[in-house]
């Protein structure tokens, strides 16, 4: 199916069946999102993009207004605001600030010592954590499989409570649990094949902007010739990750652990080059972009 934008009037560059933007892990509707904006067009054109795989050109200026990540926390907010409490998110990371807290915040009960429900509020459970304080301060958690019960203790000027098991559960990032959460992650992390495309993984979403993805590539057997990736350094949500990946440095056609950022759109369009023997063709800028942070390390 050919898309284009009736508001840009620049037919895109990219095809996708919606089978395959379909293709994830789960039907739990990682691609919805709450697209609101006073111009109608610009609405319909992202709301395409998302379910499509963003391979609609629309003006730069419309990109990344949807998105809550970067945003102070509440105190009561947990992944479910972010809808990433998911199956198919589980070895991800997410990282959130959380302002200093005040006397009219409100602080949901907490359960569990070290790993924590799903739908636990971030903010409290951090500093239950120790990874911060009451002055607030940026976090990083990894969703993880759930646990059979949680065990409730008091740490840090906080009282947990116990739990029976849930399906899902969160584990903040910090020095002593970062080897572990590393293990867990490998298991985890998307292994994708060299025609998958970024808009077909499920993370493709307008609220997640400004997130950070794990991804395993394989070795690639054959050539690099002949496949297309548009864009330097920034590219479209349709382009196939390990293919922008040895273009953008992150790996060679040897594959490897590749990270990858979800950006708003940029200003102007995609700018083609040859590097790492991947020929890369200029295009029309899309809703959003993604780029290959220089360290994997997320």
């Amino acid at each position: 199916m050919k898309l284009f934008s009736s508001l840009s009037g620049e037919a895109a560059f990219h095809s996708t069946s919606a089978q395959a933007a379909a293709r994830t892990r789960t039907s739990s509707g990682e691609t919805r999102t709450n697209v609101g904006s006073p111009n109608v067009v610009r609405a319909v054109s992202m709301a395409l993009a998302i379910i499509f795989g963003g391979a609609i050109a629309t003006t730069a200026s419309a990109a990344g207004t949807n998105s809550d990540f970067g945003k102070d926390l509440d105190w009561s907010t947990s992944l479910r605001h972010f809808q990433v409490d998911k199956e198919p998110y589980i070895g991800q990371r997410f990282e959130f600030h959380c302002p200093a807290k005040t006397v009219r915040d409100k602080e949901p009960a907490v359960h569990g010592t070290d790993r924590y429900p799903a739908d636990t509020a971030i903010c409290p459970a951090a500093v239950h954590a120790g990874v911060m304080g009451a002055e607030g301060g940026q976090v990083q958690l990894q969703l993880n499989p759930g646990v059979e019960s949680y065990k409730g203790s008091r740490r840090n000027g906080m009282e947990t409570r116990d739990l029976p098991g849930t399906g899902l559960s969160i584990m903040f990032v910090s020095e002593s649990t970062r080897a572990q959460l590393d293990e867990m992650q490998q298991k985890w992390k998307p292994r994708l094949k060299w025609d998958d495309k970024f808009s077909q993984t499920g993370l493709a979403n307008i609220r997640l902007t400004g997130q950070r993805f794990a991804f395993d590539c394989p070795r690639l057997s054959g050539s690099l010739a002949g496949r297309v990736v548009f864009g330097t350094d920034s590219y479209p949500l349709s382009s196939l990750v390990c293919l922008a990946a040895v273009h953008a440095g992150q790996i060679t056609k040897d594959g490897g652990a590749v990270l990858v950022q979800l950006d708003p759109a940029l200003e102007g369009s995609f700018v083609g080059s040859t590097r790492n023997e991947v020929e890369s063709k200029k295009g029309p800028m899309t809703t959003r972009s993604i780029s290959f942070p220089a360290s994997v390390v997320n």
